[in-house]
């Protein structure tokens, strides 16, 4: 496992970007207003504290998938703690080109003090890109070399937004899984409040199709939609690298890690793990399986990647001594609406949950937007600051519940991004009460995607997971995804973690401001660039977080 010790080199930037981003940062004539405790200039490392006003979160728990092996260690194997691991300070994951302290990052009140050291020794680093800052106009004088200075800085920025895009077309590989998980795992809910993430199940799935081989990798690369190994890396560089941001005015970031059984040593194939690396963007652990202080450095690493969001999921997670391997996949995004709501309108109200009617402080805002309509829906979408995503906002008619859309294809498609013909659009006045909500939910996925055709993997007799070890029925124990997401009147904040171990409806009227009111179960998606469904949930009662 030596080799993993060096650096694994990750996502560069251009050398001419850096540059124009450096000097931006450097010059000292630009006219702008003085800075509020931030500093000018990119991230070196995606833990940079962010000062933002308002935020969205969306947290998404789903990236732990837990490989048990059938056979218990040998007893000559040790599987104590390093003395070293157990008592002497360890470096923070941090950036290859970043040698400080990686600093904490707590956004406001998701945690009050957040340690962003591992207690564990990572055996790679994993660089993340390089973003020009986006510049905020308020920032600038007002006048012509202000916004000389502004336009030259915006366009930094979108070189290096453009710098991230594949160019992909992920409709047709992604289609069907889309459709296909968010029939399945958002009917699991029932009467509760149901979230998950689409973008972070499928990193956390093609992982794991690279650990397996025969027809339990057939029946993952099924699931995913591609028919090989190589097109699906292809896939997710491409969607890791499209929905990363980290720009001080929207946050969007993916991370992987694989948790290596130190009693295994020798036994991994080393090819794979240096492809999950490279290809994925894991870092890789390693440490004494069943020990505590590993458990612990495990969800330290969910904790930091997710912002602390998903503590209550993460807290009894735990890693047995006969594991094989552990994949964990998380999640994090926050946002500024593009027109925050006031705060001065909110006001509480009925939200008639499927429990009962409760009290809920509603947002309120009448403005010009595009709404949406078929026959037994109604829907907006709301714009984030940086422009590159939305959240769609689905309104069942009456006497349709959301297990109906879910169950109608056209209805399903438009929540997941899509457009069908069925659906109408047009823009106008919008008189809009959205309720506060704060949702989120842990799903075992297990049953689920055994419904969807992945099943061997689950089975110690027909598990096939000799791409990465040789070690005898090695097969997953468990397959969990939480999630969890904040909307208020600023912002939206979200995050999710998957853990594996081993008749068509009149038009509105026209010249007449559209009223929708969302005081009963809805559904809504978080859309980032290219229409990828970053998060997609039910909400039944918007105070249970």
């Amino acid at each position: 496992m030596h080799r993993y010790k060096k650096a694994v080199d990750g996502i560069h930037a251009p050398d001419e970007l850096k540059q124009k981003v450096l000097q931006r940062a450097n010059e000292a004539d630009i006219p702008r207003k003085a800075a509020k405790g931030t500093v000018s200039g990119y991230r070196l490392h995606r833990w940079q504290p962010v000062a933002v006003a308002a935020c969205l979160v969306v947290l998404l728990v789903g990236g732990a998938i837990g490989l048990i092996r059938g056979s218990q260690t040998d007893s000559n194997q040790s599987t104590s703690a390093d003395p070293a691991y157990n008592n002497a300070p360890l470096p923070t994951v941090a950036s290859n080109e970043q040698t400080a302290e990686a600093p904490t990052f707590a956004p406001q009140d998701a945690i009050n003090s957040m340690d962003c050291s591992i207690p564990a020794m990572p055996l790679n680093t994993v660089q993340y890109p390089v973003m020009a800052p986006y510049p905020n106009a308020a920032d600038y004088t007002q006048d012509e070399s202000g916004y000389n200075a502004y336009v030259a800085d915006l366009d930094i920025w979108r070189d290096s937004v453009e710098e991230l895009s594949s160019g992909l077309d992920y409709n047709t590989p992604l289609s069907g899984f889309l459709s296909r998980t968010a029939q399945e795992f958002l009917t699991q809910g029932g009467d509760q409040n149901t979230i998950y993430s689409p973008l972070n199940l499928y990193m956390a799935l093609s992982m794991l199709a690279e650990t397996t081989a025969g027809n339990s990798q057939a029946e993952l690369l099924d699931l995913l939609g591609t028919p090989s190994l190589a097109e699906l890396r292809d896939t997710t560089k491409g969607l890791w690298l499209t929905n990363y941001r980290a720009d001080g005015q929207t946050d969007s970031v993916l991370a992987n890690s694989l948790w290596l059984n130190e009693a295994l040593q020798g036994q991994y194939n080393e090819s794979t793990l240096q492809t999950l690396a490279e290809d994925h963007y894991a870092f890789l652990f390693e440490g004494p399986a069943g020990d505590p202080a590993y458990d612990e450095a495990l969800r330290t690493w969910l904790n930091n990647e997710t912002c602390g969001l998903l503590q209550d999921y993460t807290n009894d997670l735990s890693m047995p001594e006969d594991l094989a391997i552990g994949l964990a996949s998380a999640i994090y995004f926050r946002a500024n609406w593009a027109s925050p709501f006031e705060a001065s309108e909110t006001a509480p109200d009925v939200f008639h949950a499927p429990t009962g009617d409760l009290q809920t402080d509603f947002m309120h805002a009448a403005r010009s937007m595009e709404y949406s309509w078929s026959a037994n829906f109604a829907s907006v979408s709301l714009s984030y600051q940086e422009g590159s995503y939305s959240m769609r906002l689905m309104l069942p008619d009456e006497g349709v519940s959301t297990a109906d859309l879910l169950a109608d294809p056209d209805a399903l498609s438009y929540l997941l991004g899509s457009t069908p013909d069925t659906v109408q659009t047009q823009s106008g006045e919008v008189i809009l009460s959205l309720p506060k909500f704060d949702v989120s939910s842990r799903l075992d996925l297990q049953k689920g995607l055994q419904a969807l055709g992945v099943s061997e993997i689950f089975d110690p007799n027909t598990a096939d997971f000799t791409a990465l070890t040789d070690s005898p029925e090695v097969f997953v124990d468990q397959c969990i995804h939480a999630a969890r997401v904040i909307a208020d009147e600023a912002k939206t904040e979200a995050a999710a973690f998957t853990w594996i171990d081993a008749p068509g409806a009149a038009p509105p009227p026209e010249d007449e401001p559209i009223v929708l009111t969302l005081d009963r179960p809805f559904l809504f998606s978080i859309l980032g660039p290219a229409g990828i469904p970053l998060f997609v949930g039910i909400v039944c009662n918007p105070a249970n977080a």
